[in-house]
């Protein structure tokens, strides 16, 4: 019996991206076996592509090796390739477009880019990645500061996308993909005053057909439709960017099975049933087709949204899954730690605050905040203002969540609201325990549960720091709750039992 391939589809996934991305790429684990083979979807355009993103996740082992990721550029650029060597004339060209100097050109000169003048006019703008590679080129209209096309260069040799701009407002215009044979494989229009996006044309290298698209959901849905008709057997599609769903409703429900995974909250503020939804969200629960699949982290959540959108759906209860290790590690005396976007909706210049008090009263202790985003330097700002330098520290991103979980006392949850808190359940893994506001949705068994989590009022930071003071001072305590954690993830949340879950549905969609 052949394998059914688990296409998981959202917008993009980066090295250093977590949420949304890490459970996916636990999922690539889950589903290769010997039913099902898993895949991840994106269809977001990323100038070089997705190779070497792809071979860091294989090797550093968050994406199971078997597991590909298919961006919809790649597979068209792979698709439309007759030859994978770069022809000599456009390497050869590309060599000279590497020159630094050129005959004739005054320069501005730094290590990542080379500004080019003629007759005292600025002509053109070279940019070199941090391997001193050619990246991009560039050219200006005549006696103007107003970019007229771009080119960008494979760090192979050749040109990979040239994007063209109005020369009245700078608008983009138009962008053009290419092979690494010098195909234009696809064209997108644009609106250069609106930025909307107005057509889309493929283009085969074999026929002198062209396919053209109005939009990007027609495009997507083409291309999912493509990857569906491929598989021996009907495959199923996770959409899980809420922005994609629309694109997989138009998939044909007898190419492929279609799931909807909700990662988060779908109302917006105060984030509680009945509020009003989403924008990007939306689309979704406007779906009239009767016994749409919908998988949500959490019991309570599915009751407010049978309670608000009961009519079409068929909600199903799948809870993020975790890998659960024997560990042995020593906590750090007086050590906690915060694993999260750098984003307002994490409210973390909360915690630091409320850390704050908690160094009044125990002056060793000390906050470790890994995680990237756009709050950073005003969170270091805030850092700086309440004189924390010595006691909260911003340490970037991290591949080692384990690792940092599993040497604090406990870690710390300040989220406006979860869809079910997967670092909650990563800290758990690691056998620590929890502190953190009261919102929807955490782990359910946290909530009135003082022996696994110590959960306060919502924006209440005294409250907060109160918390993190008493288990800074009962160490045994704390130690104790993160392993009757431990044992909560091990029985509920192990990948056993979420991928039971998950191919209970996968089986029942076939018998339907």
């Amino acid at each position: 019996m052949a394998k059914r391939t688990v296409f998981m589809v959202v917008w993009d996934v980066d090295v250093n991206k977590g949420g949304i991305n890490s459970v996916m790429f636990r999922r690539t684990h889950l589903f290769n076996n010997e039913r099902y083979r898993s895949a991840i979807v994106t269809l977001d355009d990323k100038p070089y592509g997705y190779a070497a993103i792809e071979r860091t996740l294989h090797e550093d082992g968050r994406v199971d090796s078997e597991a590909p990721i298919i961006n919809v550029y790649d597979y068209y650029r792979k698709k439309m390739t007759r030859d994978k060597n770069v022809s000599y004339e456009d390497r050869e060209h590309y060599e000279e477009l590497h020159k630094r100097e050129e005959k004739g050109y005054k320069i501005q000169d730094d290590e990542h880019a080379t500004l080019y003048f003629l007759n005292g006019q600025f002509v053109k703008h070279k940019k070199w990645d941090t391997n001193g590679q050619l990246a991009s080129i560039d050219y200006y209209y005549s006696n103007t500061r107003v970019i007229a096309y771009t080119e960008e260069y494979h760090p192979d040799g050749y040109l990979i996308r040239k994007s063209t701009y109005h020369p009245k407002n700078g608008g983009l215009n138009q962008i053009l993909h290419y092979t690494s044979d010098g195909h234009c494989y696809l064209a997108r229009w644009f609106n250069s005053e609106t930025g909307k996006q107005q057509r889309i044309v493929l283009f085969s290298p074999d026929t002198k057909e062209a396919v053209a698209f109005d939009n990007n959901n027609e495009f997507h849905t083409y291309f999912l439709e493509e990857l569906a008709r491929a598989e021996q057997a009907k495959p199923y599609f996770i959409c899980d960017g809420p922005g994609s769903a629309f694109k997989i409703q138009q998939v044909s429900k007898d190419l492929a099975y279609r799931i909807y995974a909700i990662h988060t909250t779908v109302y917006e503020e105060p984030f509680t049933r009945g509020s009003q939804l989403k924008e990007n969200h939306q689309r979704l629960f406007a779906n009239k087709e009767a016994n749409v699949p919908v998988v949500v982290l959490t019991e309570h959540q599915k009751a407010d949204l049978e309670a608000d959108f009961g009519d079409n759906f068929d909600y199903h209860v799948i809870s993020h899954a975790m890998n659960v290790r024997q560990l042995s590690v020593e906590k750090k005396p007086f050590v906690a730690s915060i694993v999260s976007r750098l984003a307002s909706e994490k409210r973390i210049d909360l915690a630091i605050k409320a850390f704050k008090m908690v160094v009044r009263e125990e002056p060793d202790a000390m906050l470790n905040i890994y995680g990237a985003g756009d709050q950073q330097e005003t969170l270091q700002k805030l850092i700086r203002r309440l004189k924390l330098t010595n006691h909260v520290f911003l340490k970037g991103y991290t591949t080692h969540a384990d690792d940092v979980f599993a040497e604090s006392q406990f870690t710390i949850i300040t989220s406006r609201y979860e869809g079910q808190s997967l670092v909650a359940l990563e800290a758990y893994a690691n056998k620590t325990t929890v502190v953190t506001f009261n919102i929807n949705y955490l782990v359910e068994e946290m909530y009135d549960n003082p022996e696994i989590a110590s959960v306060v009022a919502d924006e209440d930071i005294e409250a907060l720091s109160d918390a993190m003071i008493a288990l800074f001072k009962e160490p045994e305590r704390a130690k104790a709750m993160g392993e009757a954690g431990y044992q909560l993830v091990q029985t509920h949340y192990s990948s056993d039992e979420q991928y039971k879950k998950w191919d209970a549905l996968f089986t029942s969609m076939r018998s339907e």
